[in-house]
């Protein structure tokens, strides 16, 4: 056995690249929005940004003041936001122009909720075997 390709191996499933799973997805509202996603389970980082995207969306109020549905809606949203590690044009926003544009994983902006739930699903799925 090769101990550099053992090493990497563990570097990959200790970043969380090292499992990824990609589904197909269309929504029922916009025939547009279709396509694939990469999902991946997040490191201790991908952790920590989940947090903070998660506290945004909160604007501040624990979550535990929070309804089941809102609470369990941000908690989807700040996870998905993180561990989608492709997906097509429609997953981001676009903040800058030109050169100094990037593109911000944004799946609270979209409108097809039930998207958002079957993509939430699918990586509860993966996350879970």
């Amino acid at each position: 056995m090769n101990m550099q390709n053992d090493a990497a191996a563990a570097a990959k499933v200790l970043l969380g690249t090292g499992y990824e799973t990609t589904v197909d997805v269309a929504s029922t509202l916009d025939p547009a929005i279709k396509g694939s996603v990469t999902l991946s389970l997040p490191s201790g980082k991908d952790l920590a940004r989940i947090a903070v995207i998660q506290h945004g969306l909160r604007e501040g109020r624990p979550l535990e003041e929070l309804d089941m549905l809102s609470g369990g809606t941000i908690v989807a949203l700040s996870t998905l936001a993180v561990v989608v590690r492709k997906a097509p044009d429609w997953w981001y926003r676009t903040e800058g122009e030109g050169k100094n544009a990037v593109r911000i994983p944004a799946p609270e902006l979209l409108l097809d909720q039930q998207l958002v739930w079957h993509v939430w699903g699918r990586y509860v799925s993966f996350r879970e075997s």
